[in-house]
C-alpha cells in the first residue's frame, strides 16, 4: 500500500489493472483492487481508470449447471473478481471510469495461444469457439483509449466503457495471422472440454 500510495501521489489520473494469472487468486485480486483504490483516494487522484471485466455471475447463476462452479463461488475467477470489485471503486469516492476491455491480441504472442506446429508441419490455430466472434483488442490501443478517456475526463466518470479493436471469427483470425506469418495457419474449432486438456487457461479465457 505505501509504496502505491506514493506512486500515485501528484499524479491527475492512474489507470488501474490486476494480473490475475500471477497468482489465480480472486481474492489476491480484490485486495489488490481495494489497496489500489484506497491509496488512489487518499492521494487525492482526480481521475482513476479501473480495468474491469463483467462479472458473469450476472447471467450464470452458481446453480446453474451449464457452466462449473469454481472456488466455491465463482463461474469464472478472473472476469466474477473484477466485476465484483467495480464496487469497491465505487464506494471509494474517487472519481472512476470502468473499462471493459476486450481479448488482448497480444495474448497470440505472449501467452501462449498462437499457431502450434502440427505433426504435419502446418501451423494450426486451436480455439473452443466454433464460428462466434471473439471481440479483441491491442494492449497498445487500450492505452491510446485510456489516453482518451483521461482527455475527456469528467464525461466518462461514473460511466462504464467498452472498448474493442475488431470482432473476428477463429477463421478470420487465422486468415490474419497466415497475412502476418507468410505461410498458411489453419483455424481448428474444438470443444471446450478438448481444450482444456490442452490449455486449462485458454479455456476459462472463453467461459
Amino acid at each position: 500500500m505505501p509504496s502505491i500510495r506514493r506512486a500515485f501521489d501528484g499524479a491527475h489520473g492512474v489507470y488501474c489493472v490486476t494480473f490475475f494469472w500471477a497468482h489465480f487468486s480472486p481474492e489476491k485480486e480484490l485486495a489488490d483492487a481495494a489497496t489500489m483504490a484506497a491509496a488512489a483516494r487518499d492521494a487525492g487522484v482526480a481521475h482513476a481508470i479501473w480495468s474491469t471485466l463483467e462479472d458473469t455471475r450476472r447471467w450464470i447463476k452458481l446453480d446453474d449447471p451449464r457452466m462449473p462452479t469454481l472456488m466455491g463461488r465463482y463461474k469464472v475467477p478472473h472476469f466474477d473478481a473484477k466485476g465484483e470489485a467495480d464496487k469497491t471503486w465505487r464506494d471509494s469516492g474517487v472519481p472512476t471510469t470502468f473499462l471493459l476491455t476486450s481479448f488482448y491480441w497480444d495474448n497470440l504472442i505472449h501467452f501462449g495461444m498462437g499457431p502450434k506446429r502440427a505433426a504435419d508441419g502446418k501451423l494450426d490455430f486451436v480455439l473452443p469457439m466454433g464460428d462466434r466472434k471473439l471481440p479483441g483488442i491491442a494492449a497498445e490501443d487500450i492505452g491510446r483509449c485510456a489516453h482518451g478517456i483521461f482527455k475527456r475526463g469528467p464525461e466518462f466518470v461514473g460511466k462504464t466503457v467498452g472498448i474493442s479493436g475488431g470482432h473476428l471469427t477463429g477463421a478470420e483470425m487465422a486468415a490474419w495471422l497466415s497475412r502476418a506469418l507468410g505461410e498458411e495457419v489453419r483455424y481448428q474449432p474444438v470443444t471446450p472440454a478438448a481444450m482444456e486438456h490442452r490449455a486449462p487457461c485458454v479455456v476459462a479465457c472463453f467461459q
